[in-house]
């Protein structure tokens, strides 16, 4: 769960046991209930702390996503990132990252998305159409493997909404000519 004030940015673990109503915050390695993000283990954020918009603990790895700053900044984010991160904040493994520092365009960049239930991809959606490497569409993201696929849709399907992938299947909702809503499942292949 995210931890935020103005300039810190922090975030627990809340481990729930709901067979006994009760819940508790993890210790980290450092011996605190909180950890931050080592700013020195990301490209440039000018200075800022670095925040994260996602979390996950897959196999007993923490995974978080991070633009950088908080919020939408005018001039765009400063990187997009997926890491593994280590009980003190550093990164362990970049799964898949994007430094937006080392281009001179001036355009925004960036890259916003969710974790899967299943807890094996990121879906992923640029945030800005005019520099949105992957075209307006979204892409699953491996988080084993960093490699970045995108969904090829059936005709007449191609503005399916992906929302999950949950136990080996994809989950999307797509709205009818008539205007209604469906809910779709189906096998990845």
């Amino acid at each position: 769960m995210p931890l935020r004030e103005s300039t810190t940015a922090e975030f627990a673990v809340l481990n729930l046991d709901l067979h006994e109503g009760r819940a508790r915050l993890i210790t980290f390695a450092g011996g605190g209930n909180s950890l931050a993000l080592d700013p020195s283990a990301f490209p440039s954020n000018l200075g800022k702390p670095v925040y994260f918009e996602r979390a996950i603990i897959r196999n007993g790895e923490i995974i978080i996503h991070s633009q950088g700053q908080f919020g939408q900044p005018r001039a765009g984010y400063r990187f997009a990132a997926i890491a593994q991160i280590g009980a003190r904040g550093a990164v362990t493994k970049r799964t898949f990252w994007q430094d937006y520092n080392e281009l001179k365009d001036e355009k925004k960049h960036g890259f916003t998305g969710e974790f899967t239930q299943s807890r094996d991809y990121f879906i992923a959606k640029g945030c800005y159409r005019p520099t949105d490497i992957w075209k307006g569409k979204p892409v699953a993201i491996d988080l084993e493997t960093g490699e970045a696929m995108p969904f090829m849709l059936p005709k007449g399907y191609t503005d399916t909404t992906i929302i999950d992938h949950i136990e080996g299947q994809w989950w999307g909702t797509h709205t009818t000519p008539e205007g209604a809503m469906q809910v779709l499942v189906f096998d990845a292949v």
